[in-house]
């Protein structure tokens, strides 16, 4: 089942805690974190518990770069320093996950890195801009890669979600299997839109949508996604009060839970046969 805008279920729910004791002292014995003690009350010898607190700290840092000549005297000097001040691989992939996956605007992106940092970055709607441009040029490749993955999957869901650019409004339109989701932007959702989108013209298996009508045009198959299902479904029961659409809801749940156990069966069973052969014993 997948959450809102196609994105898989996260394994860890928010109500569990971050890390687990263990696993916090284990990243403190092998130096992954940094580790201060802090004191509650007198520390005279006195009987303590340890509790921990996971948190983040923010740390503008300036790596200096000496470019040394060669033999001949001569500099040659990396054209990602060729300004004197750059900004390191960091600050841009945060830039650019919250272009992405957060959806956030150029200008909220640098107001917010910049008060991450005490106003230390001095980080500009241009330069986000920028950093995102130059991504999107060397992913190109990849992207094809993995559009072409998503070409052999029988069922693929897509959802669009409404945005402002420049303050018009504009629609980021993603496609997205078990392990791998893909955003475009467009303008629109019309049907001449949709066409121009290079994988929906080429998808043979089945769009998971929410019935939006141009799209039915598209593939070879249509289905509903099951979260819109158990919204429509949970608006019945509240809002009419009738009980057969809360059955319902369960019927699916139930149904969805016994699906992804037969297929973790079935996927034990084709990798115990690998290893045992066709022995009905071993199965």
């Amino acid at each position: 089942m997948k959450k809102a805008a196609g994105k898989p279920e996260h394994k860890r729910d928010i109500k569990e805690q971050p890390l687990t004791r263990a696993e916090i002292e284990e990243k403190i014995r092998t130096g992954k974190y940094r580790h201060e003690i802090r004191t509650i009350g007198k520390a005279e010898g006195n009987r303590y518990i340890t509790k921990y607190v996971l948190d983040l700290e923010v740390v503008p840092t300036i790596t200096e770069f000496h470019i040394y000549g060669d033999k001949r005297g001569r500099i040659h000097i990396p054209k990602e320093y060729r300004s004197d001040v750059t900004y390191g691989p960091s600050v841009k992939a945060l830039s650019a996950v919250l272009y992405s996956e957060g959806v956030m605007s150029n200008d909220r992106i640098a107001a917010f890195l910049n008060a991450a940092s005490a106003e230390r970055l001095k980080l500009s709607a241009g330069s986000i801009y920028g950093f995102c441009c130059r991504l999107s040029e060397a992913s190109v490749e990849s992207i094809s890669h993995l559009e072409s993955h998503m070409l052999d999957q029988e069922a693929a869901a897509t959802d669009g979600t409404t945005v402002r650019i420049n303050g018009r409004q504009a629609n980021i339109r993603n496609f997205s299997v078990k392990d791998t989701v893909i955003y475009k932007a467009m303008k629109g959702k019309t049907l001449r839109e949709l066409g121009e989108i290079d994988f929906l013209r080429k998808y043979t298996g089945t769009l998971i949508h929410d019935h939006e009508t141009a799209l039915y045009h598209f593939g070879t198959g249509h289905g509903e996604c099951n979260v819109h299902l158990l919204r429509y479904l949970r608006k019945n029961t509240e809002e009419a009060g009738n009980p057969w659409s809360q059955k319902m809801a369960e019927l699916l749940i139930e149904m969805n839970r016994e699906r992804k156990k037969q297929f973790s069966w079935g996927a034990r069973v084709r990798i115990r046969k690998k290893i045992y052969g066709t022995d009905p014993k071993r199965l």
